[in-house]
């Protein structure tokens, strides 16, 4: 009796070895192809990437279908933001440190805030803030 119970004990142990042995080999085999299938990614992002005008377009269109701007508020709205994103652009290519480019970015989303704001009507900033309480009430 005490034979199969240590035959079963050494019987589980080699198993549980061998599968944990293919499991790492496994996992180290598959990291090559992870690398791989992120730098396929990163070229067709590249291929997709929109421009500033694009990416101001979008963004004015967006904010267009949640609040309902006048012709007034379209043009200033985006130009606004295509001065943001040509902003953006300019720092993304720039030799400054991640650090002033961060400090860079947050200074262009006060500078983005503080003209919506002044832009737009009281309804609207009430409209347009809603999500974000709504946000942050949620993640507390």
């Amino acid at each position: 009796m005490k034979i199969i119970k240590t035959t079963l004990v050494a019987l589980t142990l080699v198993i549980g070895i061998s599968s944990y042995a293919q499991e790492n080999s496994t996992i180290q085999q598959k990291k090559p192809a992870q690398k791989e299938f992120r730098n396929t990614r990163n070229l067709n992002t590249i291929e997709f990437k929109l421009s500033p005008e694009q990416t101001a377009n979008k963004r004015t269109d967006e904010l267009n279908s949640k609040v309902k701007l006048t012709e007034d508020q379209l043009t200033k709205v985006k130009d606004l933001f295509l001065k943001v994103e040509n902003r953006k652009e300019t720092l993304k290519n720039s030799d400054a440190s991640e650090t002033e480019k961060n400090n860079a970015l947050i200074e262009l989303q006060k500078m983005e805030d503080d003209g919506l704001q002044s832009i737009l009507t009281p309804d609207q900033n009430k409209i347009l803030s809603a999500p974000k309480t709504n946000k942050t009430a949620t993640n507390m």
